[in-house]
């Protein structure tokens, strides 16, 4: 995602009517803008605009998760991409080793516009993904979390676009945790010959909108139901990896895959 703008995208946005799906009903855009009980948390960065081309792995800016099934040597910079690989392993508990990059405990980005370049590289059960969440300090979902990009390779021509956050009257599931109220679409994307796609959101204090290759894709508002933690500093993450009851069942024989990431930017 980074500078390499000469490789200009040709995919298209086709979002047909009809694929929202359990959308939460859209109120009074004043309503629910402030979440309530927000915790300190780590302060955005006080900088006008940032930009990773991944000409190196910043470390001052990005963690590699590790532990679990995510392994650090799945993770890779070289000619200006950064290579996040998800393979296959014979480990039983960990039958996909997958990769990640942050910016938990590096830093926080205010509210404004986060974009990526990214082409994804999809096998049966992967699941790859640019997300935000919160950095309030606030449990999830109170902390709020804003799923950009969510691709599935059940699902290869379609995004899974989200807005999780807690509900305005503080219910809770079965095992007292505070319920996820969700916002949600699910377009589908029209591939071009080179699989790139610019996958961007634009938060602010009233809405949420959404943007594949500059074209708008959905917006949505406070509407009186969810939480509206998406003002406060956000967190960026890269993944890739799979399995589980998301990404379904796996086939080994189609791993290695690899994301690449030309470049992320945020501007206020």
């Amino acid at each position: 995602m980074q500078m390499k703008n000469s490789r200009a995208s040709s995919l298209a946005v086709l979002v047909a009517s009809g694929v929202i799906a359990a959308v939460v009903a859209v109120g009074s855009p004043a309503a629910g803008a402030n979440a309530p009980g927000r915790s300190g948390g780590t302060p955005a960065s006080p900088v006008s605009s940032w930009r990773d081309d991944f000409n190196r792995l910043n470390t001052s800016t990005w963690r590699v998760r590790a532990g679990g099934c995510f392994s650090p040597n799945q993770v890779k910079v070289s000619s200006g991409m950064l290579r996040l690989t998800t393979r296959a392993s014979s480990d039983p508990a960990c039958p996909l080793l997958r990769s990640r990059i942050d910016t938990y405990n590096r830093r926080t980005f205010a509210s404004g516009t986060f974009s990526a370049r990214i082409r994804f590289d999809l096998a049966t059960g992967s699941w790859q993904t640019f997300w935000l969440t919160g950095g309030s300090g606030l449990p999830f979902p109170a902390n709020g979390e804003v799923d950009i990009a969510e691709i599935l390779g059940r699902t290869p021509t379609q995004d899974h676009i989200r807005l999780h956050s807690a509900y305005l009257d503080g219910r809770v599931d079965s095992s007292g945790r505070l319920s996820r109220c969700t916002q949600k679409l699910d377009p589908r994307l029209q591939p071009g010959p080179d699989s790139w796609h610019v996958y961007s959101v634009t938060t602010s204090a009233l809405a949420v909108t959404f943007k594949v290759d500059g074209k708008h894709v959905v917006t949505f508002n406070p509407n009186g139901v969810c939480t509206w933690p998406f003002i406060d500093p956000m967190r960026i993450i890269l993944g890739a990896g799979g399995g589980g009851g998301w990404g379904g069942p796996v086939d080994p024989s189609q791993y290695p895959v690899t994301v690449l990431v030309d470049w992320v930017s945020w501007t206020p």
